[in-house]
């Protein structure tokens, strides 16, 4: 990982690096007010062209900042920056501590058919809202880890 805890980066301090991707991290940070937030590092070095809108913005940012939905993260920031050499997108929304359904299960071994309903109810709210929007946003990683 790019980061490490405490590091500055922007506006934002590093809480902890989360995960990594193909071509992106994901860390916690917190902003000049204390409020906890998610930060994506996307390297430019491997995104295609198709990543990117006619003014060279990245596409993800473009589109995270028209979304308003309870079941997706609200935009904060977008930018590119430069690290180590590098040049990255980085994307700040809030950020969501909650549990996944796959954590879930992990730790309390099964969940009941009501809360399985609500999850599922839910997530196909948000997915239809996200794909029958105008220039409609699919999402092709649904997982019990997501």
């Amino acid at each position: 990982m790019l980061l490490e805890k405490n590091q500055k980066i922007l506006q934002y301090t590093v809480v902890f690096p989360l995960m990594e991707r193909h071509c992106a991290e994901l860390y916690s940070v917190r902003d000049g007010n204390g409020r906890i937030r998610l930060l994506q590092l996307s390297s430019l070095d491997v995104m295609p062209a198709s990543s990117f809108d006619e003014r060279g913005e990245s596409n993800e940012a473009v589109i995270f900042r028209q979304l308003r939905h309870p079941g997706v993260i609200r935009y904060i920031d977008s930018t590119e920056i430069t690290l180590h050499g590098k040049r990255y997108v980085c994307i700040v929304t809030d950020y969501s501590s909650a549990e996944s359904v796959g954590d879930k299960i992990r730790r309390e071994g099964r969940i009941s058919v009501y809360e399985t309903k609500n999850v599922v109810r839910n997530l196909l709210k948000t997915l239809q809202y996200l794909h029958t929007r105008r220039d409609p946003v699919l999402h092709n990683a649904i997982t019990s880890d997501s």
